[in-house]
């Protein structure tokens, strides 16, 4: 980093402090108003697994969820099925 300063001294200088960022996995039910979501440190497939599995926890049986997901890789067709009827669909907007 850059200042200028008068010779012979030290100029103090402000730096940015770092971040720390938290990602929010939701999705919600349009009909119901019921939702579910998980607050997480980092994005990758075990998140998005874990939020495919929170969603399937809330969906009742003998009901299905649509869940769409744009190409991000961690949206990725290897992710392990959740526990529920959650179907994922990937291609709408490509």
């Amino acid at each position: 980093m850059r200042l200028w300063a008068e010779k012979g001294t030290r100029p103090r200088a402000i730096r940015q402090q770092p971040f720390e960022y938290s990602y929010i996995f939701g999705a919600a039910c349009p009909a119901t108003g019921q939702a579910v979501g998980l607050v997480l440190p980092c994005v990758n497939r075990a998140a998005m697994e874990a939020h495919v599995n929170a969603i399937a926890e809330q969906v009742p049986d003998g009901r299905h969820a649509v869940l769409i997901v744009d190409g991000a890789a961690w949206h990725s067709e290897k992710l392990k099925p959740a526990e529920g009827d959650v179907a994922q669909v990937a291609t709408l907007f490509a």
